[in-house]
């Protein structure tokens, strides 16, 4: 039996399995992860070397299934996330990981100042 732990393991971009079961199209094996406990709303942290995926930092197995046209994922990964709590929804949220942080971007201008971005 598929445990909880491996449900959700990351490798060093951050992708789980979920990532990888939903940019293969496997919509069974989606079925078993997310009955696994693993979780929607895991995030890439880096752009992943693998060029099969879609993928850069910040993305969800959502954001994959959706950049591939993998309806049937899609669907069912937004049926599953309608179904969770509050909690659940926003367990790997944090200001640092949303894409608000452009705010504190600093770009080098071509005088050679560097300055926030807003």
């Amino acid at each position: 039996m598929l445990s909880w732990f491996l449900a959700g393991i990351a490798d060093d971009c951050g992708l789980t399995p979920l990532h990888f079961a939903a940019a293969s199209r496997s919509l069974p094996v989606c079925q078993i992860l997310l009955d696994c406990g693993a979780s929607l709303t895991a995030v890439s942290t880096a752009a992943s070397y693998d060029t099969t995926l879609p993928c850069n930092a910040g993305m969800t197995p959502l954001h994959i299934a959706a950049m591939s046209n993998l309806f049937k994922v899609v669907h069912l990964l937004l049926t599953v996330w309608n179904n969770h709590s509050v909690q659940e929804k926003l367990r790997h949220w944090s200001p640092s990981t949303s894409n608000s942080g452009a705010a504190n971007k600093r770009v080098r201008s071509s005088d050679g100042v560097s300055r926030s971005i807003r």
